[in-house]
């Protein structure tokens, strides 16, 4: 799709372009140069206010794939001559100009019949002069290139004057840089992105192994809706070990200690952790601290007093006591951290 420059949309003839470019299916897109700001009358239209003074201002504006140009004068309506001649003359030469040096494909000129440079009327005079340096600025590259008199400035001093001497051509250089210079730029900022995204599955990989050797069920536990059901109901820093700090291995093994303590699950190889797990997971089962603690129940407090040596050696009992729901919670009372 195209995008097309219109200037002169409010005379006979550009009004009527206007229409049809906003019909012509090939243009996505009309830049409508305005002297003041109008309603906009169609989403493909877009309205720059333009100061025909100062058109170098408005460079990157004049940017598209055809540029129309239809506006015009009469003598009647300036009375003027030297505005009379800029409109006419100098505005359509620097508007192609611009267009020429930032690649735009075709320039539109709406001139008149009989128009010639050599005319004695101002009004064919100028339109003449125009479509002369039209052909000009069409021919300047093609002949530059031809002859091979066109040489790349060799140093950084000459590149200003080597500008100075070939404006037109030093706009279309600077505007294929650029382009250019955009694309490396997002080839570079693309490669950034897989870079760092191998360096993240990596990590994530590393973690994930780590995890299976601790847990060789890991897998299914992932994928299992229980688990992720049980996870829901748990405190927060739980969910965070588990959804948001995944590349933490040992975050995720603590969660699965608890998660298969509360289920009742083999913890068999897990027993160093499992102490903890009976203290801070949060459980369903209802049993309250009772004074008199009944005969085969097993109390928090005590399970923490343990020393790592007692507690190995009644781990099986403390499990069975969790599962059983003969398990005490007279430290945290089942509530979750």
């Amino acid at each position: 799709m195209k995008t097309a420059l219109l200037f002169g949309a409010s005379g006979l003839v550009g009004s009527h372009l206007l229409n049809q470019l906003i019909k012509d299916t090939n243009y996505s897109k009309i830049k409508l140069f305005v002297r003041s700001v109008t309603e906009i009358i169609d989403p493909k239209v877009e309205i720059i206010k333009t100061d025909f003074n100062n058109l170098q201002n408005h460079k990157e504006d004049f940017k598209g794939d055809d540029c129309f140009f239809c506006i015009g004068t009469t003598k009647k309506n300036s009375s003027d001559k030297d505005e009379y001649r800029r409109v006419e003359l100098d505005i359509p030469k620097e508007i192609a100009k611009i267009a020429k040096s930032n690649s735009v494909n075709s320039f539109i000129f709406v001139s008149a019949l009989y128009a010639n440079p050599k005319s004695s009327g101002d009004y064919v005079r100028f339109k003449g002069l125009v479509e002369e340096e039209l052909k000009e600025l069409k021919s300047q590259l093609e002949n530059a290139q031809k002859t091979g008199k066109v040489r790349a400035p060799t140093s950084d001093e000459s590149i200003d004057a080597w500008a100075k001497k070939y404006p037109e051509i030093a706009g279309i250089v600077e505007t294929i840089a650029e382009k250019k210079a955009q694309e490396k730029f997002k080839y570079a900022d693309e490669r950034l992105q897989q870079i760092d995204k191998i360096n993240a599955d990596a990590q994530r990989t590393k973690a994930e192994n780590e995890i299976r050797a601790m847990h060789g069920d890991f897998d299914d536990l992932r994928g299992s809706d229980a688990f992720h059901d049980w996870a829901a109901e748990q405190p927060k820093w739980v969910q965070d070990a588990l959804y948001e700090n995944q590349d933490d291995p040992q975050s995720v093994i603590r969660v699965i200690d608890l998660f298969k303590v509360d289920k009742g699950m083999d913890t068999k190889g897990r027993r160093q952790n499992s102490k903890d797990a009976a203290s801070q997971v949060r459980t369903k089962r209802t049993t309250k601290p009772d004074n008199d603690n009944p005969a085969g129940h097993l109390r928090e407090s005590e399970v923490q007093r343990m020393s790592t040596q007692e507690y190995e050696s009644k781990s099986d009992e403390i499990m069975e006591a969790i599962r059983s729901g003969k398990f005490i919670y007279d430290v945290s009372g089942g509530r979750r951290f």
